[in-house]
């Protein structure tokens, strides 16, 4: 029998699981990016964000992905997050994250938020609008120095879409293609 969600399933957000899917979609999303970067960029998974903010103390390391220019000192470009439930969560992370979500909003770098978890306080940096509408799951994409998002609203039995993924100007963007196995 077919699952009944084809996209996210909700049974993988239970917290004793989280931290396995957690690391294998930023794994999954880093190994779909790198293979298909333009020359000139390149693509890792961080625990430490090039801006300074709090670490975040009673948690795991918070990953994500990074995508830079090569070279010295390797310019960052696009910062992708997929959010945990120490983003989502009041306390040190919530904060924290909160921080650096807003040092970035501000930077001249592209911030993809994936959130696909259910609980918690909807944190991606679209949800501060007063016309945010109510969604399972939210993708969040702040294009740098840009005034609008770009969101993808996703209900628990719509299949994730394809998401992009901007680069520099000049660059074509990239898709992220999700997809159940």
């Amino acid at each position: 029998m077919p699952s009944p969600f084809p996209g996210m399933d909700p049974y993988l957000e239970r917290p004793r699981r989280w931290p396995d899917v957690h690391t294998s979609l930023i794994y999954a999303i880093s190994t779909q990016i790198t293979s298909r970067l333009p020359d000139g960029f390149v693509s890792t998974i961080e625990t430490d964000c090039p801006i300074p903010i709090k670490y975040f103390p009673d948690s795991l390391p918070q990953r994500f992905i990074r995508i830079a220019l090569t070279g010295e000192p390797g310019e960052l470009v696009t910062i992708i997050e997929v959010l945990s439930p120490a983003n989502k969560t009041v306390g040190n992370g919530y904060e924290d994250y909160l921080g650096k979500q807003q040092l970035l909003l501000a930077s001249p770098v592209n911030l993809l938020e994936i959130d696909l978890l259910r609980m918690g306080v909807p944190t991606v940096a679209a949800s501060a609008s007063e016309e945010y509408p109510d969604s399972t799951y939210t993708v969040s994409l702040h294009e740098a120095m840009a005034e609008e998002f770009i969101t993808w609203l996703i209900q628990l039995r719509e299949p994730l879409p394809q998401i992009l993924v901007p680069l520099k100007p000049g660059y074509a963007p990239l898709w992220l293609v999700c997809r159940r196995h």
